[in-house]
């Protein structure tokens, strides 16, 4: 099954898609943070991971300009 059948029924498609692997970044992000993370209690290194995973998701899906198909 292709991307384009299994994204069919969906209104929104992305312009330049390849933008969206930068979601993965988020792997590494993790890792940096648990070596930055002594001396933090796990309600701060938490939040912190979670704003920043969303940061990155936010701007990589804005890079890949979304459109609403009608």
């Amino acid at each position: 099954m292709e991307f384009a059948e299994m994204t069919q029924g969906f209104p929104i498609q992305f312009e330049s898609p390849i933008f969206l692997w930068l979601i993965a970044l988020a792997i590494p992000v993790y890792f940096i943070a648990r070596l930055g993370a002594k001396g933090q209690s796990r309600v701060k290194f938490w939040t912190s991971l979670v704003v920043r995973t969303l940061l990155i998701a936010v701007l990589s899906m804005a890079l890949a300009r979304p459109s609403i198909v009608e």
